[in-house]
C-alpha cells in the first residue's frame, strides 16, 4: 500500500473555501490525517476557514487537536492568530485552552495572549476567558491586558479598543461565606507600568499626528485627517479607563526662533529636541533638526532592528552626522574625535549603546551651542 502524503495540497486552503464537505474528506483518501500546509505549516485543523464539520470528522478520525504539525503552536493559538472569528469549535473538540508548550525553554505565547494582541477577536478573547482560560498568563512580561493596549495604536484601535474595555470588567471570584457577601469586585487587570508606557507612546502619536495634520490646508479630507477623527476617542478612552493624564501638546518649532529645551538630562533633551524639530516622515529643514534626527535613526536601527534594514543610505546619513558636528560652533576636537570613532564602530550596522549614545549625546551638544536654525545640508540619502 502506497504511504500516504505529509504535506497538504498546496491549495488546501482554497479548497477550504469552495469545496464541498465530500471534496475535503476525499483529499485524505492519499493524505495523512496529520499532514500539514500552509502559511504555518499546521496541520488541516490551525487553518481559520476549516469548516466545523470537516474539524468535527478529522477529530473523529484521530487526529489530535492539539497537534502541532511543523507549527511551533497548537491549531487554536494559530486559528486565534490568523483573525478566526470564532475558535469554539476547537474548545467544543478538547483543544487545551492554554495550548502546549511543546519547545523546553521556548518562551510560549498562549493562546489568551494571542486573542488579546493585533489580529486576535473580541469574540475568539471571550471564548478563551468563558472556557477558563488562566487570566494572569504572561509573554514577554506583559499579561492580556498590557498586550491589548500595546495594540491599540493608529492601525489596530478599532479591534484592540472593545478587547480591553472586555478585560477591564473581569474581576476576581469573591471570597466564600460570609466575607463575599460585603467584598467589592476586584478586577482581574490593574494598572501596570507596560500600560502606562502603551498609553503615553499611543497619547504621544496622537499629539504628533495633530502637530503634522494642523499643516493640512486642502479643503480636501485626507486619508490621515479621517484616521485621525477615529483614532483621538480611542486614546481619549484609553485615558480615561485608566485614570491616566493625557499626553501634552507637542511643542514644534517655527523654523525661525532660537532652538530651546527645558530638560536638562540628555536623554530627555534629545526626546524633547526630536519633539520639537524632526517631523513624523523624511529628512528636517534645518541642520539641527537633522542631527537629532540622524542619531535616532541610527540607534533605533541599530539597537531595535539589529541593522537588518542598514545600506548604503544608512552610511551617508552617518557621514551628514559628521559635517553637522564639524559644522557652525563645531565640537572641539576631542568630541569630533569620538563622533568619528563611534561612527567607525557602527559602520556596517552594528554596535551598542556604547557607540550610538554619544552620537547623540553629541547631537543635543552640538544643537544647544547652535541655538540659531541653521539650514539643513544637501544630502543623498532617501531615509
Amino acid at each position: 500500500m502506497a504511504s500516504r502524503r505529509k504535506t497538504l495540497p498546496d491549495d488546501f486552503e482554497q479548497m477550504l473555501a469552495t469545496a464541498s464537505f465530500e471534496e475535503l474528506v476525499a483529499v485524505f483518501d492519499k493524505t495523512s490525517l496529520d499532514a500539514y500546509g500552509g502559511y504555518h505549516k499546521g496541520t488541516a485543523l490551525s487553518f481559520a476557514t476549516c469548516p466545523d464539520e470537516l474539524s468535527r470528522w478529522l477529530v473523529a478520525q484521530g487526529l489530535d487537536v492539539d497537534g502541532f504539525g511543523k507549527d511551533i503552536y497548537t491549531p487554536l493559538t494559530t486559528r486565534i492568530d490568523q483573525g478566526a472569528a470564532s475558535i469554539q469549535i476547537l474548545l467544543d473538540l478538547g483543544a487545551s485552552v492554554e495550548g502546549i508548550n511543546h519547545s523546553p525553554g521556548y518562551q510560549y505565547k498562549t493562546p489568551l495572549i494571542t486573542a488579546a494582541g493585533r489580529g486576535g477577536t473580541l469574540t475568539a478573547l471571550t471564548e478563551l476567558v468563558e472556557a477558563g482560560a488562566n487570566l494572569i498568563t504572561t509573554y514577554c512580561d506583559r499579561n492580556a491586558m498590557d498586550t491589548a493596549v500595546w495594540s491599540c495604536d493608529d492601525r489596530s484601535f478599532e479591534e484592540a479598543l472593545p478587547k480591553i474595555e472586555y478585560l477591564a470588567l473581569l474581576t476576581k471570584p469573591k471570597p466564600t461565606g460570609i466575607k463575599g457577601l460585603f467584598a467589592r469586585p476586584t478586577p482581574v487587570f490593574t494598572l501596570t507600568d507596560e500600560i502606562r508606557k502603551a498609553v503615553r507612546c499611543h497619547g504621544r502619536e496622537l499629539e504628533t499626528q495633530r502637530v503634522e495634520l494642523s499643516n493640512h490646508t486642502s479643503e480636501i479630507p485626507c486619508y490621515s485627517c479621517e484616521q485621525f477623527a477615529k483614532y483621538e476617542p480611542a486614546v481619549l478612552r484609553l485615558y480615561e479607563l485608566f485614570d491616566l493624564p493625557p499626553v501634552p501638546p507637542i511643542r514644534k518649532h517655527d523654523g525661525v526662533s532660537p532652538i530651546t529645551v527645558v530638560s536638562t538630562e540628555w536623554r530627555k533633551q534629545h526626546a524633547e529636541l526630536w519633539d520639537l524639530l524632526v517631523p513624523m516622515i523624511g529628512p528636517t529643514e534645518t541642520a539641527q533638526g537633522e542631527a537629532i534626527r540622524i542619531s535616532g535613526r541610527l540607534g533605533y536601527e541599530i539597537l531595535g532592528n539589529g541593522g537588518v534594514n542598514w545600506d548604503g543610505d544608512y552610511q551617508a546619513m552617518q557621514d551628514t552626522l559628521l559635517d553637522i558636528l564639524a559644522s557652525g560652533n563645531p565640537c572641539n576636537p576631542e568630541q569630533l574625535a569620538l563622533a568619528r570613532q563611534c561612527v567607525q564602530a557602527t559602520r556596517k550596522g552594528t554596535g551598542d549603546e556604547a557607540h550610538l549614545d554619544p552620537l547623540s549625546q553629541l547631537a543635543v551638544s552640538w544643537v544647544l551651542a547652535n541655538p540659531q536654525p541653521l539650514p539643513r545640508p544637501w544630502i543623498s540619502y532617501k531615509r
